[in-house]
């Protein structure tokens, strides 16, 4: 419940910031919200769980996420964590301070990960739309097999 607060805080205030901005600057945050809209919004369900404060629903705020599919990605995303969390509990009789170490150490693997794997698909993606990859359609197989030939 508490990621709703900077949700809405950055939904609400999100346009009269807007109505301050240049329009060079407002041209900037439009094609960043369009690509989050695009790109970011799985990230809401994978850095749920993870230690990043209120980035994450401030951006979809601003973004103008639609609060049910922000709700049903938060909730897919602290799912996995919450269950780990309660098997910890229930199972383990040990330190538990040990566990949560090992556990937030994880969590920037996750991140890390995460970032390295968007990177490359956003690379893979730039390089299939400026054409030097192939899609996976038989015609465009074959324009690019002929351009690489004709180099």
């Amino acid at each position: 419940m508490g990621s709703y607060i900077p949700y809405y805080f950055s939904l609400k205030l999100g346009d009269k910031i807007e109505g301050r901005l240049k329009p060079q600057k407002l041209e900037k945050l439009r094609t960043a919200q369009k690509k989050f809209n695009r790109y970011g919004v799985w990230s809401v369900a994978i850095a749920s769980p993870l230690h990043l404060g209120n980035v994450i629903p401030f951006l979809a705020g601003m973004a103008g996420m639609d609060v049910k599919a922000y709700s049903l990605l938060t909730m897919l995303g602290i799912a996995p964590s919450t269950f780990l969390f309660l098997t910890i509990g229930k199972l383990y009789d040990g330190e538990k301070e040990a566990i949560l170490e090992v556990i937030e150490d994880y969590q920037i693997v996750v991140l890390v990960g995460f970032v390295v794997v968007t990177g490359a698909y956003m690379m893979y993606k730039r390089k299939i739309k400026r054409g030097s990859l192939p899609t996976n359609g038989p015609s465009e197989r074959k324009a690019f097999q002929e351009r690489e030939e004709s180099k």
